[in-house]
């Protein structure tokens, strides 16, 4: 399995999201935003994104059960079982 959370820069934010269920496009879009990654570790994480979930995946707007859909899956790479609390928290939408 890929560590993806090696892309979030921070290790406050890292650590914070360790048990984030984010949804394949929401980890490209933390891969892409990585200021301290080179290109070609961009290019390799995204290619694993690429070959481990489907076009359909990337369209799910969201894997939490209480948000919506859980789609044909409903475990990523790095993502734990603990519910989410970020909108209970006030930290507004998931993202």
């Amino acid at each position: 399995m890929y560590d993806l959370l090696q892309f979030i820069d921070s290790p406050d934010i890292r650590e914070y999201n360790r048990d984030t269920c984010f949804t394949p496009a929401e980890w490209a879009v933390l891969v892409s935003k990585s200021l301290k990654r080179t290109v070609e570790e961009k290019i390799d994480a995204l290619q694993y994104l690429v070959d481990c979930y489907t076009a359909d995946q990337f369209k799910e707007e969201t894997i939490w059960p209480e948000f919506g859909s859980l789609g044909p899956f409903t475990v990523f790479p790095g993502c734990g079982h603990r519910n989410d609390t970020r909108m209970e928290r006030g930290f507004g939408s998931p993202l």
